[in-house]
């Protein structure tokens, strides 16, 4: 897939209980960079699931795979009320759900 000058592609894909993990990949000129895309499925429109099991779960993992507090972590919500941020900035890092 591109976007301007970037291209991105999908090297792996694991599907968990109620969220994949993806390892993708950006391109911009001759830099290439790999990241990992932590995608939650199972959060019902207008309201909140009904265990918060997986989304722990997917937190402490998500965790495992940053390097180190340096790492940032962005998650994106489609609603304005969701915010998760967490690197060097913040100390300790946040989750707000």
């Amino acid at each position: 897939m591109a976007c301007r000058e970037f291209e991105m592609g999908r090297e792996s894909e694991q599907s968990r209980t109620d969220y994949f993990i993806r390892t993708l990949t950006v391109e911009n000129e001759n830099e290439t960079r790999s990241f990992t895309q932590f995608h939650y499925m199972n959060w019902p429109d207008h309201d909140v699931p009904s265990s918060f099991d997986s989304i722990l779960d997917m937190i402490a993992l998500m965790r495992k795979y940053q390097e180190n507090d340096d790492v940032p972590i962005c998650v994106h919500c489609r609603s304005v009320r969701c915010v998760l941020c967490g690197g060097a900035d913040t100390n300790p890092p946040m989750h707000i759900l």
